[in-house]
């Protein structure tokens, strides 16, 4: 629902348990190293046709590792890492993986919360845009006073959710914590 802070406070880990055998031809994911995107807004990551030009996609496609492996083979990534799939060519061929992941204990915003996903941000920002502080923290938003917030996760949160009001936090962020 929010990006990761780029500190790794409240981070979270993805996994791909692979329950048979990965080829180049089953749909690898395909990883691109951090030092490529270390300088992009952890946000823009989510979306890389609409917010970067072609020819950074293409050289991160052409630079990107694949994870192909063996059955029992374990993908682990952070959540900030660039990935993506690829096609699966093999005639008849299907791939099966289990998706794990980890978060920090009361990090209800990260994680395998399939609402964003399901309608990608596109579809998901007019109702979060439409919420309140209180539903949003129903949702799982940290509620405004919570440390998960700084001026990095606020822009990420912004850029995600263009009309969404973020006053509440940015009140929130300018207080001391034992005063908010």
């Amino acid at each position: 629902m929010l990006p990761p802070r780029r500190d790794g406070r409240y981070g979270q880990v993805q996994m791909f348990l692979y329950l048979s055998d990965v080829t180049p031809d089953l749909a690898p994911t395909r990883i691109v190293s951090r030092m490529l995107t270390d300088h992009v807004p952890l946000a823009q990551l989510n979306s890389l046709g609409t917010k970067f030009d072609s020819e950074h996609v293409v050289a991160w496609e052409a630079a990107s590792e694949s994870a192909a492996g063996p059955r029992g083979s374990l993908l682990v990534y952070a959540a900030d890492v660039l990935h993506r799939g690829t096609s699966l060519d093999k005639p008849g061929g299907a791939r099966f993986i289990y998706s794990l992941g980890y978060k920090a204990a009361g990090a209800d915003w990260v994680g395998a919360n399939p609402w964003p996903r399901k309608g990608f941000y596109e579809a998901w920002e007019p109702l979060v845009s439409r919420c309140s502080v209180r539903q949003l923290e129903a949702l799982g938003f940290p509620p405004p006073d919570h440390d998960y917030w700084d001026e990095t996760t606020l822009q990420g949160a912004a850029e995600r959710y263009p009309n969404l009001d973020l006053t509440a936090w940015k009140r929130a962020l300018g207080r001391p914590r034992d005063a908010r």
